[in-house]
C-alpha cells in the first residue's frame, strides 16, 4: 500500500515522541482554554488552522526531508529550531503590545499601531489605549488605522502559526534522524 511508509512514519512519530508529540498537536487546542492565543480570526478558527498547518508540516517533511542525510536533516532541525525560538518571541512581543482586554466582554481584541489624525490630535497627555477605546465603545478601528489593526492581527496570526510549525517541524525531523539511527544501528546478539 502506498501510505504504509507514511503511516509507519506516524507510528514512529507517536511511538520515539509520543507524550511531546501529542502535546505539541494539542497545543493550539490548549491555547483556546488558557485564552493565550490570538483573538483573530475566533478562538475556535487559530487552533483549527494552527493544527492543519502542522498536519501539512508532517507530510511534507516525511515526503520531501525524511530522505535526507543525517547531516541535512540535523541542519533542517537547527532551521526549525530557530523558527520556534523567533516566531515565540515574536508573538510574546506582539501580543503583550497589540492585545488588550475588553471588560465589557471579558474578550481581547488587537489594536494597530497608528491612530487615526483625528484622535492622536485630541487626545490628552496620558490618556491609555484602554481610555481611547472605552471612548469608542471598545472598537478599535475608532482609533487606530484599520490597516494598522489588520496587520497587527495578521502578525499575530502568523507568528502563532509559524511558532506551532516550528514546534512540528522539530518533532518530525527528530522522528527521522532517530528512524535513520535505528536502520544504522548494528544488530545487538
Amino acid at each position: 500500500m502506498a501510505l504504509d511508509n507514511f503511516l509507519s512514519f506516524v507510528a514512529d512519530f507517536k511511538g520515539v515522541a509520543a507524550l511531546i508529540a501529542k502535546a505539541a498537536l494539542i497545543a493550539p487546542f490548549a491555547g483556546l482554554i488558557l485564552n493565550i492565543g490570538p483573538p483573530w480570526p475566533t478562538k475556535t478558527a487559530v487552533p483549527t488552522l494552527t493544527a492543519l498547518c502542522e498536519v501539512f508540516v508532517l507530510i511534507y517533511i516525511f515526503q520531501f526531508l525524511a530522505p535526507l542525510s543525517k547531516k541535512r536533516l540535523e541542519k533542517r532541525l537547527r532551521l526549525f529550531f530557530l523558527l520556534l525560538a523567533i516566531s515565540f518571541v515574536l508573538y510574546v512581543f506582539l501580543y503583550s503590545f497589540y492585545v488588550v482586554d475588553i471588560p465589557l466582554t471579558n474578550e481581547r481584541d488587537v489594536i494597530g499601531f497608528i491612530m487615526r489624525p483625528e484622535i492622536a490630535n485630541s487626545a490628552l497627555p496620558g490618556q491609555t489605549a484602554g481610555d481611547l477605546l472605552q471612548g469608542y465603545e471598545w472598537d478599535p478601528f475608532g482609533v487606530w488605522e484599520g490597516w494598522t489593526i489588520n496587520t497587527m492581527r495578521v502578525s499575530l496570526l502568523l507568528s502563532w502559526i509559524l511558532f506551532f510549525v516550528g514546534i512540528a517541524g522539530c518533532m518530525a525531523i527528530f522522528v527521522s534522524l532517530q528512524r535513520k539511527v535505528k536502520k544504522t544501528a548494528p544488530a545487538r546478539v
